[in-house]
């Protein structure tokens, strides 16, 4: 059909690109995420005073689904929680009743978590996960002696074992929930006591994240029906439920056309030589393969076919696409082209 040709013709000015895995940050429940610490000293044992404390913060996950559940989780860095409230501790005397043989604080520790990459089977993970200190002071007194202050940005703990849960948010909500115990362990000398450490710290760690509600950007241009034409997402933001609809609404009566999308936004006029608005930038994909026409009501649902997208479109968890609709238009009797304006979706599992 010629409305068909005349589409096919403008979308071949538009070009392809992969898609990038990007990190989600997922925030500490500090409530939730409770933990100990204990050790050991070349002095003798620490005894934490008191030996709990909590995470505030955030930290970034890279997940991977392509459709289908989370196949591999990874922790990377970009993020960082605090430990809150600062860490004291005591090295006791082996004679009860007289002082610690020292004393310990640890002031303003911040850390980073990272890991290698996990296979996911079902909800359940398991990495290799360790912690770099992006700040922190450790303040050492032995007894009798002057307080030694330590530097301990960059310190790395020694990689362990991390295996816990990725959900979705109860419900069904547009979120994620990470549930797992943590243990980290740190070997720390202290140059100026020489005091020679071993920290182990224990809890769970429970974070959220929260995907962003699909938002409408750009603007189009009124259409032949009268109106501007306007698309919006409903259903599911997560992969695997596989329900996301994209609604495209004031469109002429049977125009044929369909849906543009792109990891990138933008903004420019004349698309194509026609009349519309392109809301999109950078490698913008097109469905050809599923033109729709808007009937005689002016509107199209379109469940998105991830299982049908073009090969090099390469949608993950946590990315931020954008979608718009192009369709054919007549003006004066002269046939042309239009868009609606965009819509924003940022993907879950």
């Amino acid at each position: 059909m010629r409305q068909t040709i005349i589409l096919s013709a403008l979308f071949a000015l538009l070009s392809t690109s992969a898609a990038a895995q990007l990190p989600a940050t997922y925030t500490v429940d500090q409530s939730a995420s409770q933990f100990t610490f204990s050790g050991s000293t070349s002095l003798g044992s620490i005894v934490g005073t008191p030996p709990n404390f909590t995470l505030v913060g955030s930290t970034n996950i890279v997940t991977t689904s392509g459709g289908l559940p989370i196949q591999t989780i990874q922790f990377v860095p970009g993020e960082s929680v605090l430990v809150t409230p600062d860490l004291t501790a005591e090295i006791p005397n082996p004679v009860p009743f007289l002082p610690a043989l020292a004393t310990i604080s640890i002031t303003n520790l911040r850390l980073e978590l990272q890991s290698d990459v996990g296979t996911v089977n079902g909800t359940s993970f398991t990495v290799n996960i360790f912690s770099t200190t992006v700040s922190g002071t450790s303040t050492i007194t032995p007894l009798g002696g002057a307080p030694s202050v330590g530097d301990l940005t960059g310190t790395m703990s020694s990689p362990q074992p991390l295996s816990g849960t990725i959900s979705m948010t109860s419900g069904g909500g547009a979120g994620l929930v990470l549930d797992a115990p943590l243990q980290l362990q740190f070997l720390l000398t202290d140059p100026g006591s020489g005091v020679t450490a071993v920290f182990d710290v224990q809890g769970r760690l429970y974070a959220d994240y929260a995907a962003p509600a699909p938002t409408s950007y750009c603007s189009s241009l009124p259409n032949s029906s009268g109106s501007a034409g306007t698309i919006q997402a409903s259903g599911s933001q997560s992969l695997f439920a596989n329900t996301l609809t994209l609604d495209a609404t004031n469109l002429p009566a049977l125009s044929l056309g369909y849906f543009i999308f792109s990891e990138s936004q933008g903004f420019s006029t004349g698309l194509g030589g026609g009349q519309g608005n392109l809301c999109l930038s950078g490698g913008i994909f097109r469905l050809s393969n599923f033109i729709q026409s808007s009937g005689f009501t002016g509107q199209i649902n379109f469940p998105v076919p991830f299982n049908g997208l073009p090969s090099a479109a390469s949608l993950n968890a946590g990315e931020t696409w954008n979608f718009q609709y192009w369709f054919r238009d007549a003006v004066g009797g002269t046939a042309t082209s239009n868009t609606t304006d965009g819509v924003s979706v940022t993907f879950l599992p």
